[in-house]
């Protein structure tokens, strides 16, 4: 199963492993201003809550923080449960934030814990406000694409 993101015609993308593909938004692939981290369905371990604050703070450079700027719960243009964060990662000290972060949280089964996730890092803070509405709508468009090896429900076992 998959994560299924409307990603510009052109974006570089690459999968890390089974359960997660890199997307460069913006800039070259060497240094990029903005990625794309997806996070494919599977069941959480945890509460959603707890999921969702620790994917927004995956991977945060050493010697910084996340703060949570925003958090809002609504269904995106497809009726799937979304939850986006934005997260300002700093270091101590600094006058302003190092990278911005926009995270959706995509809650596919109302009753369990059954998850994906899409992590937009903005490595170049400065562009943060040009590329929101860009990843706003990448965000909108999430789906999970239920098609796979695994059965998606036990009727299909018997079909």
């Amino acid at each position: 199963m998959r994560l299924v993101l409307a990603i510009p015609a052109g974006a570089e993308r690459r999968e890390l492993d089974a359960e997660r593909s890199l997307v460069v938004l913006a800039g070259p692939a060497e240094a990029p201003a903005a990625t794309l981290t997806i996070h494919h369905p599977r069941i959480a371990k945890m509460a959603l809550i707890e999921f969702a604050s620790d994917t927004t703070r995956l991977d945060l450079p050493p010697g910084t923080t996340a703060d949570v700027q925003t958090a809002t719960v609504d269904h995106n243009r497809l009726g799937w449960e979304m939850q986006v964060v934005h997260t300002a990662v700093s270091r101590p000290g600094a006058p302003a934030p190092v990278e911005m972060r926009l995270t959706a949280i995509y809650r596919l089964v109302s009753h369990q814990p059954f998850v994906a996730a899409a992590v937009a890092r903005i490595l170049d803070p400065s562009r943060f406000e040009e590329l929101r509405p860009q990843i706003l709508q990448i965000f909108e468009s999430g789906r999970p694409d239920w098609s796979g090896p695994e059965p998606a429900c036990l009727a299909e076992i018997y079909d």
